[in-house]
């Protein structure tokens, strides 16, 4: 997509500036395309390539159909002896050199444009004002489509109540001769300076009404509403589509953190939702559990999606801790409970008493006694071959042994209660796919007939640590998977704590399981994101991010165009990886300072000190970033320049 020829007017529509204009006229007119309605399209002429292509996908492949459509109508401008055309004009043309259904093409033209057509939401609002102010409202458009034809799609989008629609291929005069101008004034009985004309063409709509006595407001065509709606790369039909209608629908009026969401979170969510479905009819699944916390925001996605298809969707409120450490009661061993925690190169001491389910503040003499403190940190190629780390072990594994068997009975019970059995799969953020394993590892002791089928946003390497205790697991992963191709690599490793952050419930993770009454309800601890009692910033602002993604998913679900194409997930990641693989400063000022809660461990996405600071302290600037759960974007806020941060991160990554 041509970046620059945005620029010029990137920004967008000033809509209270535009009714303050013309709140002393009572006569009001409209230009239709570009001005009323946007196509989701980079040009008009795109349109044709929209044609050829979904000809071909219903098997009526009309290759060169774009250069043919654009001939045919320039040949029928010369025949004419009209101002303007038709549609039927341009076909008749069309005919005499191509013989091919031009019956067919003329309906999937009119098809197309249909399905391409969406409301301009900054004109809208002017639109809305001049009805409801009691204002004359006329529309007029140079078009060679039929006259019926547009009213009905200016219906679909909530254009009503205007007084007349004035339509060139049906009066055979146009505004760019100033002829259906004059036309529209006879008819209504209407001085020039009476009226206002608001349009996107500079000629027809700016230039030629001026000359006539019209009044008249320029809107930018082609406008930059958001800068994540283009890519610098030359673009596909399709993802042009995409990107045209994410820059035609945002809603810019929303915060920074909505307008994220839709552009960057939705088309990934929306992508991840269709191959999960897709999965699912291929496997033959009736049934899905959507594992708390992250998989909530995809069960909505889903729930919208595909309300009934025959798939039905459950939340199973789970989480690591919830379901390992009922599990070490098979197996408590050092080196089973290392299996799964962090695979993190630092492994902080707090991750293993979080593992294990237990309090590090109830141990402090105990680590003492050890040489360790609270905030201790582990080295992951040494930690096995720690003395002090084993002993220490030792004498804490009675305390995990108690807990871990009081513990599995409930979680047996909230199992048995959400009737776990046959097959079914189960959903989730990623990413290895421990949570399915201690799940089929506890069906399996008790005894649960069962066939489950893992479906996440990504699986990486670590999966083989799980393999080995359950080598009969099944897994897939939408944007990488190292389960099924070993030449696959983590996409977002890098930004990891930046992408968990954006599918949060918003609420407090999973301890463990109780009863209540007769039935069995999950403990939850008290939410990361509130503080006395109210949400912090992080809270609130994540909940826009999915607020957003959440509107993009309804909104493309009605899209009829943008449903047939097959996007992979690379393309609707496009958006996302670069704001955490290679952010820019704003990127990093809206999310570098979250709070990010892992393992026992608080940290910051992207906080780095200063350069000088890390002069001073070089052991500290590796703790801090190695501490990171957003590196690219520590880089970026610590430098402050543009560099490759995604390849730099890479090569640092192999040193480790």
């Amino acid at each position: 997509m041509d970046v620059n020829r945005f620029k010029k007017n990137e920004g967008i529509i000033d809509s209270k500036k535009i009714i303050k204009e013309i709140e002393n006229y009572e006569f009001i007119s409209f230009d239709v395309f570009d001005t009323l309605l946007k196509r989701n399209v980079h040009k008009p002429s795109d349109v044709f390539y929209m044609v050829e292509a979904i000809a071909c996908k219903e098997n009526k492949c009309y290759k060169g159909f774009y250069d043919r459509r654009k001939t045919a109508e320039t040949l029928a401008r010369e025949l004419s002896n009209e101002e303007e055309i038709t549609l039927d004009e341009v076909y008749n043309a069309y005919e005499k050199h191509n013989y091919e259904d031009i019956d067919y093409l003329k309906k999937l033209e009119m098809r197309v444009e249909q399905d391409l057509l969406v409301t301009n939401l900054d004109i809208k609002e002017v639109y809305n004002y001049c009805i409801n102010s009691g204002k004359k409202v006329f529309i007029i458009s140079d078009m060679y489509l039929p006259e019926q034809f547009i009213k009905s799609i200016l219906d679909q989008n909530g254009f009503v109540k205007y007084e007349k629609l004035y339509v060139s291929s049906e009066y055979r005069r146009t505004k760019k001769t100033g002829s259906l101008f004059k036309i529209f004034l006879k008819e209504n009985g209407l001085k020039p300076y009476q009226v206002t004309h608001i349009g996107d063409a500079y000629s027809s709509d700016i230039e030629i009404p001026k000359k006539l006595g019209i009044n008249t407001i320029h809107v930018c065509k082609n406008l930059l509403r958001d800068k994540k709606s283009y890519n610098n790369k030359k673009n596909s039909i399709k993802l042009n589509n995409l990107y045209s209608f994410i820059n035609n629908t945002v809603d810019t009026n929303k915060s920074a953190y909505y307008r994220f969401g839709y552009d960057s979170f939705g088309p990934f969510l929306w992508g991840f939702t269709k191959w999960l479905y897709s999965n699912a009819q291929l496997n033959h699944i009736e049934r899905l559990y959507f594992f708390s916390r992250d998989g909530l925001i995809m069960k909505k996605a889903f729930d919208i999606l595909y309300p009934d298809n025959g798939v039905k969707t459950f939340y199973l409120e789970v989480s690591r801790r919830s379901l390992r450490v009922p599990v070490l009661s098979l197996d408590s061993s050092f080196e089973n409970l290392l299996s799964t925690i962090t695979v993190a190169k630092m492994v902080p001491i707090r991750a293993i008493f979080d593992g294990a389910g237990l309090d590090i503040n109830h141990y402090e003499k105990i680590l003492t006694q050890y040489g360790f403190q609270k905030d201790t940190f582990f080295d992951r190629k040494d930690i096995e071959n720690d003395i002090n780390l084993r002993k220490l072990y030792e004498e804490i594994r009675g305390d995990i042994d108690k807990i871990s068997k009081i513990e599995f009975d409930s979680m047996v019970s909230y199992i048995t209660q959400k009737q776990l059995k046959g097959k079914f799969g189960v959903v989730d953020i990623g990413w290895s796919g421990g949570m399915q394993r201690y799940l089929e590892q506890v069906m399996n002791i008790i005894g649960i007939e069962n066939d489950v089928y893992g479906y996440y946003m990504g699986v990486t390497d670590s999966y083989t640590r799980n393999i080995k205790i359950l080598p009969s697991m099944k897994m897939k992963g939408y944007l990488f998977d190292c389960f099924s191709n070993a030449k696959d690599y983590d996409k977002r490793s890098s930004f990891v704590g930046l992408f968990e952050s954006l599918c949060l419930e918003q609420g407090g993770s999973v301890k463990n399981y109780a009863f209540d009454g007769e039935t069995v309800k999950a403990n939850r601890y008290e939410y990361e994101y509130f503080e006395n009692g109210k949400p912090t910033k992080e809270y609130l602002r994540i909940k826009k991010v999915q607020e957003g993604a959440l509107h993009f998913i309804k909104c493309i679900s009605n899209d009829n165009m943008l449903n047939q194409w097959q996007y992979s997930a690379d393309e609707l990641f496009c958006n996302l990886r670069k704001t955490g693989a290679n952010p820019d400063i704003e990127d990093v000022k809206m999310f570098g300072g979250f709070r990010f809660y892992d393992e026992g461990v608080t940290s910051r996405l992207a906080a780095p000190r200063s350069l000088l600071y890390y002069t001073i302290h070089p052991k500290k600037a590796k703790s801090d970033f190695l501490s990171s759960k957003w590196k690219t974007g520590f880089m970026k806020k610590l430098f402050r320049v543009k560099l490759p941060y995604e390849k730099i991160f890479f090569s640092l990554y192999k040193l480790k």
